[in-house]
Order: structure tokens, then sequence, then C-alpha cells
């Protein structure tokens, strides 16, 4: 993604027009984040993509209903999330006989206020760029630095990581060190890039 795809030119394309590699570029990165939401709050497999695809469907028709000067487009993302999974599980309710199922799911999203839904949603999109940011990174360490991260994160100690690996302590520090700079750096890049 190049920085003038970034933040909120990305969404000015979509909305002023039939952009579609703007709007491929907009499902690539907050399709899987939307997957990711909804598992969060124990939507089942059966009911998943169709949902996600729900969602998407109503981002496309109302992303030029977001305007940037009345907020951030992640509360704005989340209301747009919660109100389509209540209104897709009421409509499977009168199509579907998990009826029973079908209510206690979209009493999960109906008992949940906005705020706390923007609580839940603030901390998976931090998880979720924390993610990305650690894919990327893998990508250009070699050898044994991503497995020593990895372990440190576990709570294993410098000295367990160092015999478990075969390495001196220093290396262990130094490796974990690296690991941790980039993914920092990695993750400022995809804050900047998508804080919106």
């Amino acid at each position: 993604m190049s920085n003038w795809d970034t933040r909120h030119s990305l969404l000015q394309k979509i909305q002023e027009g039939d952009d579609d590699a703007a709007w491929q570029e907009f499902v690539d990165f907050y399709e899987n984040f939307i997957y990711y939401i909804l598992r969060q709050m124990n939507v089942p497999q059966t009911y998943l993509e169709d949902l996600v695809q729900e969602v998407l469907i109503k981002l496309w028709s109302r992303l030029d209903k977001y305007v940037k000067e009345r907020g951030k487009f992640r509360p704005w993302l989340t209301t747009v999330i919660r109100n389509t999974a209540i209104d897709w599980f009421s409509k499977e309710k009168k199509r579907n006989e998990s009826y029973e199922e079908l209510s206690a799911y979209q009493k999960t999203f109906q008992t949940i206020n906005q705020s706390e839904f923007e609580k839940i949603i603030d901390k998976e999109w931090r998880t979720y760029l924390t993610n990305i940011a650690f894919e990327r990174i893998q990508k250009i360490f070699s050898g044994k630095a991503i497995e020593v991260f990895k372990l440190s994160q576990k709570g294993m100690s410098v000295e367990r990581i160092s015999e478990e690996l075969d390495l001196t302590p220093n290396s262990v520090y130094t490796l974990k060190s690296r690991v941790k700079d980039k993914l920092i750096h990695e993750l400022q890049i995809l804050i900047n890039e998508r804080e919106i």
C-alpha cells in the first residue's frame, strides 16, 4: 500500500466512485478483522461467512455516509458491525429452524452496549494489527530470532531459551531486542496507515 492510499484517501476513493481497486484493498484489510471480531463474539462458523459478507455489503452501501469530521472510522465501523449482526440474526430467525440458537447470538450483540462493544473492538484491533505486524517481520528475520522472541513471549527465561536453542544469553537478548524493535516499528507503520 502506498502512502497515498492510506487512511482517509482510501475511503475517499471509495466514496467518490467506482474504484474497484480501492474497494478491494479495503476488503483485503478489513474482511479479516471483521471475521476476527465476529469469532471473538462467539459467532459459530456456520453463520460466520454469511454474516461477514452481510457486514461488507453494509459497509459498501453505507461508506458514503461516513464523514471523518464526525469521528474516527473505527467507532463507525463498530456500529456497522454491531447493527448488522443484530439485524442479520433477526432476519435469520424468521427463516431458520434454529430460532433459539439465533436468538441467543442476537442477544449477545444487543446486550453489549455501544461503548462496551467499542472497547472490545479497540482491544481486538490492537491484537489484529500486532498479528499483521508480526507476520510482516517474520519475513525479515532468519535463523532463530523469531523463535527466541516467541519463547520469550511465552515467559521462558533467557537462560532456558539459551539452553534450548543453543545460543549464548547475550545472543538471546540481542535477537529478542531486534525482533521487538522491528515489531514496534511495523506496528507503528500499521497504526499510521490504518488509524482512520
